[in-house]
């Protein structure tokens, strides 16, 4: 992921559905009867924090995959992704660090420690780096397709550009868009109960970075801005955007 891509967010915690720096969220309401995603018992969920001097957000999802964003002076600097697990009170994990500076992806690791529900504290072990978060409870509210429908605008940052766009959901929760120079469909869904969308967006054959692959992710509606993020299959680059209605 190539350094232009921090002209497309304005925030540290994208993912975690919280300010950076601890900040409040307003996540997706429920619109039916949709069961509420149990307390978690492990790792899972949102948090927000520091990650040395960073203000960092994540989200573990309950099958152990993380995603992050971690941000200095309200200028994002780079996104995490990988997997984790867990035993009793105690995690480890593995994944990549796309830094944008330095315009590198660079394999990681982590371990460290949690209270289910309250926090979670650890090192990035490639890199010394100390990180601490707090536990946000608007994990447990569903998100709903129905809070997403209809037509949004904003930006796409990908390795290569930063476009601009706008993009349709219907009720179904399919995905229809373009860039500036770039078609594409999707599909998107609500994960297990959870505030989090599974999205996953298909690129036309010409005019794109990403001629006819697939990029995959996932979406958290925050205060009105639809933050998605997802990876091609080889997790070799993908893509952070921001869109509004």
């Amino acid at each position: 992921m190539k350094n232009n891509m921090r002209a497309a967010l304005i925030t540290a915690a994208v993912l975690a559905g919280c300010g950076g720096g601890g900040g409040g969220s307003d996540a997706p309401a429920s619109a039916t009867a949709t069961p509420a995603a149990t307390a978690p018992t492990g790792a899972e969920g949102f948090y927000s924090g520091t990650a040395g001097p960073y203000d960092f957000g994540a989200v573990i999802l309950e099958t152990g995959e993380f995603w992050g964003i971690y941000s200095s002076g309200g200028v994002v600097q780079g996104a995490v992704h990988g997997s984790s697990t867990e035993t009793a009170s105690t995690f480890t994990g593995s994944g990549y660090d796309y830094n944008l500076p330095t315009q590198s992806r660079t394999a990681s690791s982590f371990s460290g420690t949690y209270a289910p529900g309250a926090s979670i504290t650890g090192t990035i072990s490639s890199s010394n780096t100390a990180f601490t978060g707090k536990y946000d409870a608007s994990y447990l509210t569903p998100a709903t397709i129905s809070s997403i429908t209809g037509q949004w605008t904003g930006n796409v940052a990908t390795a290569g550009r930063v476009d601009s766009g706008s993009f349709t959901i219907d009720a179904s929760g399919a995905i229809s868009g373009r860039s500036s120079s770039c078609a594409y469909t999707g599909t998107v869904a609500s994960h297990a109960a959870t505030a989090v969308f599974d999205v996953s967006v298909t690129f036309a054959q010409t005019g794109c970075l990403f001629n006819g692959q697939t990029v995959s992710g996932i979406a958290v509606l925050l205060q009105g801005t639809l933050f998605t993020a997802g990876l091609l299959p080889d997790k070799s680059a993908g893509l952070i955007a921001s869109s509004h209605r």
